[in-house]
């Protein structure tokens, strides 16, 4: 019989034991369910914002702005772009934020605009 060696071992398959079905009597965690609907919005009320797609406008600068033109329109309201934390994400739903608070979402569509004007900003 033939001794296996040192790789062989290390690769070969072992048969686990499967794990066990919860029992009847143990808790079910479930995972909450996050929903954005495109009536939703932060920190403002729907009759200052006009025509302004949130949802939208949000996922446009997400996916058409750089972190660089995301800091330069944080600029345009008056933001440090130190004010702005974390990833590009976190850095436009932060100045996304703070914007729809001033009620400036207009004005916001319109600097994106002027930044990369090949891109459709509102619906």
């Amino acid at each position: 019989m033939k001794k296996k060696g040192f790789l062989s071992r290390l690769f070969q398959k072992e048969e686990k034991e499967k794990p066990k079905p919860p029992e009847k009597d143990s808790p079910i965690l479930s995972m909450p369910q996050i929903v954005m609907s495109r009536d939703s919005h932060v920190g403002s009320n729907s009759e200052s914002l006009g025509e302004v797609d949130e949802l939208f406008l949000r996922q446009q600068m997400l996916n058409n702005l750089s972190i660089e033109q995301v800091e330069l329109i944080a600029q345009k309201f008056d933001m440090e772009p130190t004010q702005l934390e974390g990833g590009k994400g976190r850095k436009v739903m932060g100045l996304f934020t703070a914007v729809s608070q001033k009620n400036s979402l207009p004005q916001l569509v319109t600097y994106c605009e002027e930044i990369v004007p090949s891109v459709k900003w509102q619906k």
